[in-house]
């Protein structure tokens, strides 16, 4: 599949198998992931793969994040909301997460900069995994960019 069919086709889904990912198959996506743009070559990107029970470690997280934002974290329909959250991350066999690791080491590279980096290389797996056959669940691409 050449590049510019990956980018026309991919597209997100919100079922995706329960099947194994192999290990190769997520170092190829890792890797792609690595090819992104970044000024300075910072290569401001960190990636962690998620499998077992370090999703249900992510799926607290984010059910504390979402808690945070409710007006009464005790209600019935709250409760089901942070239990819906904390499930989201075992509907996936893996998950690859990403995160900005902002260099402090040159006080001209600005902070958009390296999310717009760490930006460029989820699609560059989204596109990859897409050429690989293997269909990410893409609606839980969030990034979170927290700036000082």
């Amino acid at each position: 599949m050449d590049v510019l069919e990956a980018i026309a086709t991919r597209r997100s889904i919100g079922k995706v198998k329960e099947d194994p990912v192999p290990s190769e198959l997520i170092h190829q996506i890792v890797e792609a992931g690595t090819w992104a743009p970044s000024h300075f070559r910072t290569e401001p990107w960190r990636f962690f793969v998620l499998t077992g029970d370090a999703r249900k470690a992510l799926g607290k997280t984010l059910a504390s994040l979402v808690e945070k934002t409710l007006e009464d974290p005790n209600s019935e329909e709250s409760q089901k909301r942070l239990e819906r959250e904390e499930n989201k991350p075992l509907r996936a066999p893996v998950i690859i997460a990403v995160a900005v690791e902002p260099t402090t080491a040159n006080k001209r590279i600005m902070m958009k900069e390296e999310a717009a980096a760490v930006c460029a290389s989820v699609q560059n797996m989204l596109l990859a995994a897409h050429a690989l056959a293997w269909v990410p669940f893409g609606e839980q691409v969030k990034a979170v960019i927290q700036t000082r």
